[in-house]
């Protein structure tokens, strides 16, 4: 199969556009990432083109991926592209390829458009009764900040890995916010209640009934339930991450159904059957994560599939005592964290890659 493989530079150049319009992209992947998914979609016998998305991606597919309608096999795209300019550009891509009548791997303009919009996201979830933090937003630093209940977290509307996040605890800092945010990212600041917890991390694989839950992770952050990872924290040291042993992996259905995954005080931000469509993560093969935090006292303390939650704490020699494994058990957990830990951008999506050659 002939499969192009479509990213975005970090910088625009004056041929990649006709004018340069509204926000710039400052999301890409690493060049060596894209090359390592292009060698591995080789290494499982497709034909690869690595492409670039800019104003020329319409010729370039047209000279490389074949003609259904001329009989020949269908090709398809490894979307890697963020959009390069300009408001929702997550949709950008996609939605050049639905035009062509190309199919891709990955979330489609709609998903995309409501996910990256933070502010249409909860409105979504708001209309579905989906629990959601109390929130505001503002176009301008000077604008009544009065019905604003502190602590706060102010971001970007429309930005991603923790761009531009900040907690706030007052109104100076807060208008200082919104003035950063409104000069630098040339768009509205979202403001929510800051809710203190734990975080988690839930990948999804496929699309309608046949849509997968995988193993929940956990992002640990030492006991500190009042821990964020920002920007920079991202990009420099990002939280250690564990799999949690008793969350087996199983399908969408039955976890929706689950009493302990329903939208409940349980559940920060759950999502019902009729809403999943709208996540980031529906893709036909390309694992993508949604994340909510959950209130520490209000855990399920018995469910199918949970342990007893208690605080974290910490032991005499340094590492955590929760969850209460034995001690070979728990041995074999740190084993497996030191390893998702060592395991880079490009090796996950490498792994995508087996999964898709896997599929096709």
């Amino acid at each position: 199969m002939k499969v192009a493989v479509i990213y975005n530079k970090r910088e625009i150049h004056p041929s990649d556009v006709i004018n340069t319009f509204g926000p710039q992209t400052r999301e890409t992947y690493n060049p060596r990432t894209v090359e390592l998914v292009a060698s591995a979609l080789e290494k499982g016998g497709h034909n690869v083109r690595v492409i670039e998305g800019n104003i020329n991606v319409a010729d370039s597919l047209r000279a490389f991926m074949p003609r259904e309608l001329a009989g020949e096999r269908p090709g398809m795209v490894f979307n890697m592209a963020y959009g390069i300019q300009g408001q929702s550009r997550y949709t950008h891509l996609p939605a050049t390829l639905e035009m062509l009548g190309v199919p891709y791997v990955g979330s489609g303009p709609q998903a995309h458009a409501v996910a990256l919009d933070k502010i249409l996201a909860k409105i979504v979830f708001q209309q579905h009764a989906v629990p959601t933090p109390r929130f505001w937003f503002f176009t301008n630093p000077e604008d009544d900040l009065d019905s604003v209940t502190f602590p706060v977290i102010v971001k970007p509307k429309m930005e991603a890995v923790s761009m531009g996040l900040k907690i706030v605890d007052n109104k100076d800092d807060l208008r200082e916010a919104v003035r950063e945010i409104v000069e630098k990212y040339q768009q509205q600041a979202l403001v929510e209640a800051f809710v203190a917890g734990r975080e988690f991390a839930v990948g999804l694989l496929g699309n309608g009934g046949e849509l997968e839950v995988l193993p929940i992770v956990e992002f640990d952050f030492a006991g500190d339930p009042n821990a964020i990872q920002s920007y920079s924290d991202k990009m420099s040291k990002p939280a250690e991450r564990s799999a949690r042993r008793n969350f087996p992996t199983r399908r969408r259905r039955n976890c929706v159904n689950s009493p302990a995954l329903r939208s409940t005080p349980s559940a920060f931000a759950t999502f019902p059957e009729s809403t999943c469509a709208w996540t980031r993560t529906a893709s036909p093969t390309c694992l993508r994560s949604t994340r909510w935090r959950v209130w520490e006292e209000r855990v399920p303390t018995s469910t199918p599939h949970r342990r007893q939650a208690t605080p974290t704490t910490r032991s005499s020699t340094g590492c955590s005592t929760w969850p209460p494994y034995g001690t070979s058990d728990w041995a074999n957990r740190r084993w497996r964290r030191r390893r998702r830990r060592n395991r880079t951008t490009a090796s996950r999506c490498v792994s995508r890659c087996a999964l898709m050659s896997a599929v096709t």
